[in-house]
C-alpha cells in the first residue's frame, strides 16, 4: 500500500517537473511493456481452439466415429489420443499463463488484477 502511495506521488511529481520545465513538448506520459510472451500466448490459445472447434464440427456431422490425432512430430509419431479430449486439455495452459503474464503486467502499473 505505501508502495503505491509513494509510486504515485513520483508520478505526480514528474507530470509537474516535466509541464512546468517542457510545456511545449509534454504532454502526458505512457509506460510501455513488453507483452510480447503475452501475445504469443493468446495466439497459442486461439489455434488450440479453433483446432478444437475444427475437430467438435468435424465429431457432429459423424458422431459414429470419435477423431483422434497423434500426439508426436507432425502427427505422425507418437500416441495415439482422442482430439477433443487434447485440445480441451491443451487449451488449459495457455489460458492459465495468460491469466498469470496479465497479472504481471498489471501489478507492474500499479494496477489489480
Amino acid at each position: 500500500m505505501f508502495h503505491q502511495i509513494l509510486m504515485k506521488q513520483l508520478v505526480s511529481s514528474r507530470n509537474i517537473f516535466f509541464l512546468v520545465n517542457h510545456p511545449d513538448h509534454y504532454l502526458t506520459h505512457q509506460v510501455v511493456y513488453n507483452a510480447s510472451k503475452l501475445s504469443e500466448l493468446v495466439n497459442e490459445k486461439k489455434k488450440f481452439q479453433n483446432w478444437l472447434d475444427y475437430y467438435q464440427l468435424k465429431f457432429s456431422r459423424n458422431s459414429s466415429k470419435r477423431p483422434s490425432k497423434k500426439t508426436g512430430f507432425l502427427g505422425l509419431w507418437g500416441k495415439r489420443v482422442g482430439a477433443i479430449d487434447f485440445y480441451t486439455s491443451e487449451i488449459e495452459r495457455p489460458s492459465k499463463e495468460v491469466s498469470f503474464n496479465y497479472c504481471k503486467i498489471c501489478s507492474t502499473s500499479l494496477a489489480h488484477c
